[in-house]
């Protein structure tokens, strides 16, 4: 059986990981902390349910043409240098060894210390440390899980499985909750209310709130 096209078998990936490990850590890669962090900012700039959705629909379909790319980059030229041998292949060494460079230097621990300080904000709600108990926690979840890793892969695959299928539990409760919170009787007669009712409902509390307030000035002149 011959070798895919561009594979040295000496260099090919081996097996280390299972299925499940495998899905485990691309789940964990794509959907990292920062899911629970950038909906409310993308909602923010948006300003709207329909181009807030329109643009994780956009972003979706970019991530899967990407994963399509790699896909297909994989089954041709399986190497253990991944993305390394793939610029090397079709732009030379020196565009693979600065994008190595910058993997190591910049790619990689910029996004560790997001990911790491985005968990040290949510933990010192749950556990304060102090004044810089952010910074605690995010120095302690780097330190654990390189520790994690430097065990061995199999024992950092096992721990990855577990932390995604958290991850996935939490993002499936927040969904639930905000459907559930959509379909409340309040929220649906909110939604039922006219514009103009609503608005005339808030003018009706603002002015009842203006006459107590002149109220009791009246009487404290008095």
């Amino acid at each position: 059986m011959s070798s895919p096209q561009g594979a040295n078998p000496s260099a090919s990936p081996l097996r280390l990981l299972s299925p499940l490990g495998a899905v485990a850590i691309i789940v964990g890669i794509v959907i990292g902390a920062g899911i629970f962090k950038t909906p409310a900012m993308v909602a923010g700039i948006t300003g709207d349910v329909g181009w807030a959705i329109s643009i994780w629909v956009a972003g979706a379909l970019i991530s899967l043409m990407g994963a399509l790319c790699y896909a297909e980059l994989a089954t041709l030229y399986p190497h253990a240098g991944g993305d390394y041998h793939f610029l090397t292949r079709a732009y030379g060494k020196n565009v693979s060894f600065l994008y190595g460079w910058a993997k190591a230097m910049v790619i990689n621990t910029g996004s560790i210390a997001l990911l790491a300080f985005v968990f040290g904000d949510y933990m010192s709600k749950v556990l304060p440390l102090g004044a810089n108990s952010t910074i605690y926690w995010a120095f302690l979840i780097v330190i654990t899980l390189t520790f994690i890793n430097l065990i061995g892969i199999h024992t950092s695959a096992r721990i990855q499985t577990i932390l995604t299928i958290f991850e996935v539990c939490g993002l499936l409760a927040i969904i639930i909750a905000g459907f559930a919170q959509m379909s409340s009787p309040a929220r649906l007669a909110a939604r039922a209310m006219p514009p103009h009712a609503s608005f005339s409902a808030f003018a009706a509390r603002r002015a009842r709130r203006r006459g107590r307030r002149c109220g009791s000035t009246t009487s404290s002149a008095s």
